[in-house]
């Protein structure tokens, strides 16, 4: 004999994978299970949870999505500190020229016009 898949399993598995409470209520309300019933079945599954003090564990593809956003961020980091410091030596090689050119200028004795 084939036994179904009991609403209190779907909950049961769908928060041990870290779906939230509205997410779990909309899909299976959506499925047409008693708002109230599924309430009461969501409480008591959370609170024997609490009472064998399992969490929820984030699903892989949230953990993917964590590495790719982790590893893109410190890239761009990566690439925000090489140009700084690049525009920071170019900027010094600027002053370093205009000094050159003040003081040739001083030299030469050129007076500025206002």
């Amino acid at each position: 004999m084939s036994r179904g898949v009991a609403s209190s399993d779907i909950v049961r598995s769908m928060m041990r994978a870290g779906f939230s409470h509205e997410e779990i209520y909309d899909v299976l309300t959506g499925v047409g299970l008693p708002g109230e019933q599924l309430q009461l079945l969501m409480d008591r599954i959370a609170a024997d949870f609490h009472t064998a003090k399992l969490e929820s564990r984030p699903s892989q593809l949230a953990v993917e999505v964590e590495r790719m956003i982790r590893q893109s961020q410190e890239k761009m980091q990566r690439e925000l500190v090489f140009r700084i410091e690049a525009s920071a030596r170019q900027l010094e090689m600027i002053k370093l020229e205009v000094e050159k050119l003040r003081n040739l200028i001083m030299r030469k004795g050129y007076r500025f016009k206002k």
